[in-house]
């Protein structure tokens, strides 16, 4: 058993109102009682989750009673089920669930892991925050619908602030998973052709520091790099000999990937400790006329052709497995509409025209297809489907529109299969200035649905 003490009261009496976590799918209470508590020592869980405690008693700290109370009252973190009641144990058995018994001495966070642990943590601290301190005699018991819970960030130059504040809110709503697109917001060695002047750009200290940061809020990192695709946000105007058009590089061009990508890959790999890559490759511009309207392409450019899309696939993805390295991927290009006509009012991610769709069984299986849909109010996203028997792991991806998001987790919690990994939210911006309070509403909708996914 590992143990811990914390400093903080508890006392009035209340309902638990949950807005900062997800909503748990068990809850008894009853009543309350105030307690004076003290922090003894760190123990393995406090160490690997370190910045998660320190946030926890913070938020004690905050809302800790003015009454002078001698008795001691504990926070214990149990990793054994022993003489846990039967009726709990069918959901703890379950990983990444949790039991939280909060009783007139003590409250005992139970769990089978160190991530049900930290969730019960997050839980915990969310009902303090929420309630001012005040909690009630009870238990809760609670799990995830879907095991992978992701949040997906653009670095735009932000402050180590904000960035803390919005890794922080992502772990009290259960994300356990960060896709960490790198590229204007640090000063990364292999990026240094981007030539961005920026004060607000985090050096490889900051960077590293955070790196760590996130991982002791339980959040794995996958790395995400804008390769083939979307170029202004990785070659930008310094290497046009690698560009098929001045959206696209050009995967014929083998010095490309020794001198820039392999490069900015070996990197990320090496600051973050990273066991999965995300190579991206989406809206491969060129099947819109509004691609030349919007100059996005200039006039008299075409669009890659498919075969050297999947030649870059090949390409990143044997580097990637020589490595140990999981690949994960944008899907957009690989289906096309008139394929899925109940997708049309799905926005523009379906995107395999021209002869895209024909490469997707050349695609390796092994690779994780990441299935992006961000609007509509459709119930059914066969897209998904269509990827999974095809072979592959999947994740359905949203945006802001709540709808949508809800309706696209329960279809992918819906289809009960092994290769259905969960569901990712995408932030495509900054999160700091005006965009703030819509980063924390995505943040917090998504968690609480793609927890409760049923």
């Amino acid at each position: 058993m590992s143990r811990l003490l914390l400093l903080f009261f508890i006392f009035s009496k209340t309902i638990f109102a949950f807005e900062s976590s997800p909503q748990p799918k068990i809850e008894e209470f009853s009543f309350i009682l105030p307690y004076n508590t003290f922090l003894e020592n760190d123990k393995d869980i406090y160490q690997k989750y370190q910045a998660s405690f320190e946030s926890l008693m913070y938020t004690i700290k905050r809302y800790k009673s003015k009454q002078n109370n001698s008795d001691k009252f504990k926070i214990l973190f149990n990793k054994s089920l022993k003489g846990i009641s039967s009726k709990y144990l069918t959901y703890l058995k379950q990983k990444e669930s949790y039991l939280i018994d909060i009783q007139e001495n003590k409250i005992e966070i139970i769990s089978n892991d160190d991530s049900g642990l930290l969730n019960g943590l997050s839980t915990l601290e969310s009902l303090i925050e929420k309630n001012r301190g005040v909690l009630s005699f009870g238990k809760i018991v609670d799990y995830p619908d879907l095991k992978r819970r992701v949040l997906h960030i653009s670095m735009w130059p932000c402050s180590v602030k904000d960035f803390k504040s919005m890794i922080r809110l992502a772990r009290l709503n259960h994300f356990n998973t960060l896709i960490w697109l790198n590229h204007y917001g640090i000063a990364l060695k292999s990026l240094q052709h981007l030539k961005i002047r920026n004060k607000n750009r985090w050096d490889i200290d900051i960077f590293k520091k955070m790196v760590m940061f996130v991982k002791q809020n339980g959040l794995e990192i996958i790395p995400e790099l804008k390769l083939l695709s979307h170029q202004k946000k990785f070659l930008a105007n310094s290497h046009p000999e690698f560009l098929y058009n001045k959206a696209t590089y050009d995967p014929q061009k083998k010095e490309l990937y020794a001198k820039v990508v392999f490069p900015a890959i070996d990197e990320l790999l090496k600051l973050t400790g990273a066991t999965k890559f995300h190579i991206g490759h989406d809206e491969v511009v060129g099947w819109s006329l509004q691609h030349y309207k919007k100059n996005i392409l200039s006039i008299g450019e075409k669009q890659l052709p498919p075969e050297l899309f999947l030649k870059d696939v090949l390409t990143l993805h044997k580097y990637l497995q020589t490595k140990g390295i999981e690949t994960w991927m944008w899907s957009d290009m690989l289906y096309i509409k008139k394929d899925f006509p109940s997708m049309k009012n799905a926005g523009a991610n379906l995107n395999g025209m021209n002869g895209y769709s024909s490469i997707l069984e050349a695609i390796p299986k092994d690779i994780v297809m990441n299935i992006w849909h961000y609007r509509g109010n459709q119930k059914n996203f066969p897209t998904a489907k269509f990827l999974l028997d095809k072979g592959h792991r999947i994740l359905g991806a949203t945006w802001k529109f709540n709808e949508t998001t809800k309706n696209y987790a329960r279809y992918i919690h819906s289809l009960n299969n092994k290769k259905v990994l969960g569901m990712i939210s995408t932030i495509w911006y900054g999160f700091s200035g005006d965009r703030q309070q819509e980063v924390k509403e995505i943040i917090k909708f998504s968690g609480k649905v793609f927890w409760n996914a049923k």
